[in-house]
């Protein structure tokens, strides 16, 4: 839990849901190792609840971080790649057109 928030760039909520999702799996443990069932299902559906949140939200995280590095790079490709200035010498230089001439 919390490695999707990780690879995302958010770092803090990471820890945090890999924190909150092992302290509560411990306690369900314990709870249930000591005969405390009613205390172990409780703390067992919170870490379930806990840990499907966890995975849903890194899921959704990731998906918002690669749709943003995908866009980034169209952006640079379609930048770095932009032939108007390069048109307009190699038609200047090299073509129909002439310096000063149109």
């Amino acid at each position: 839990p919390g490695l999707g928030y990780i690879k995302a760039g958010d770092e803090a909520t990471g820890i945090i849901a890999f924190i909150l999702v092992s302290v509560l799996s411990a306690l369900t443990y314990f709870s249930f190792s000591t005969d405390n069932k009613p205390v172990g299902i409780f703390f067992g559906a919170m870490t379930v609840t806990f840990y499907s949140g966890s995975i849903i939200g890194g899921y959704l995280a990731s998906r918002r971080f690669n749709n943003r590095i995908r866009k980034n790079t169209k952006e640079n490709i379609f930048y770095e790649m932009s032939l108007v200035d390069d048109r307009e010498y190699i038609l200047t230089n090299y073509g129909i057109f002439r310096a000063g001439k149109r």
